[in-house]
């Protein structure tokens, strides 16, 4: 069965599991759209996020970008990085063969949960990766009190 008839027999049954489900994704994607930029498109690195049991890993490829034009901030419990990957080659190019490599400014911001230790955030280019280690607060946070 096709995804846009489920969809459909979803919608005419009042199912609208599918329907939080995407307002849930809307919602992550949302928050992924550039806040900057007004009269250049930005565009957003490919990036890998991750959970260990003391931190969220954030990898995002950013070959060819120097680490000076690269710029990340925790703000309001989200992280930011921002920066612009320049044209550094000088040529005239008439006839475009194929262009997937983006050039200009680019943004991504990731929604961080409350209980990260925003502090002590690492951030590392190396290779053409940038490595994000935004460590979890580990203090114990819920306790079971005896009533006696």
């Amino acid at each position: 069965m096709s995804t846009e008839l489920l969809e459909e027999r979803q919608a005419q049954k009042g199912d609208d599991s599918s329907s939080s489900f995407k307002r849930i994704l809307d919602n992550f994607f949302d928050s992924q759209k550039p806040r900057f930029c007004p009269t250049e498109r930005a565009w957003t690195p490919p990036t890998d996020v991750f959970e260990t049991q003391t931190a969220i890993h954030i990898k995002m490829e950013l070959a060819g970008i120097h680490i000076e034009s690269v710029d990340v901030k925790v703000s309001d419990n989200f992280l930011v990085v921002r920066g612009r990957r320049d044209d550094e080659q000088h040529v005239k190019r008439d006839n475009f063969h194929l262009m997937e490599i983006h050039y200009g400014q680019f943004e991504r911001v990731f929604g961080l949960p409350n209980h990260m230790e925003i502090k002590n955030v690492t951030a590392e280019l190396k290779n053409g990766f940038l490595l994000i280690t935004v460590p979890k607060d580990m203090r114990v946070r819920d306790y079971k009190i005896k009533v006696d």
